[in-house]
């Protein structure tokens, strides 16, 4: 995926500064001046806690698509799920297990 568009650029500022009520502070450092990195973090979720097995190991697992954002002080890197952001369709994704209770 390339970089975000201005627009998604700033919808996704825009749910950031809603959902954490225009409060968020770095866990690192405490402060509160922060980027958005430039793409989705893909997390896999596998059905076991245990060492990713067959399928697994191929690829065949639920992902968490998530964006980055990052402390400009620290470089901590914080990950916030898309939809629960509210912005997956503007980033051109769709949530295919939101009935099972996966975003």
């Amino acid at each position: 995926m390339a970089e975000f568009t201005p627009e998604q650029t700033a919808a996704i500022i825009k749910a950031f500064n809603e959902k954490t009520q225009n409060q968020a502070r770095c866990p690192g450092c405490g402060r509160d001046q922060f980027v958005l990195g430039g793409g989705v973090v893909y997390l896999p979720l596998f059905p076991s806690h245990g060492m990713p097995q067959g399928l697994e190991r191929l690829g065949a697992v639920t992902h968490l698509p998530s964006i980055p954002i990052v402390c400009t002080t620290c470089g901590n890197t914080q990950i916030y799920n898309v939809f629960t952001l509210g912005v997956g369709e503007v980033i051109g994704l769709r949530s295919a297990g939101r009935s099972k209770g996966i975003f």
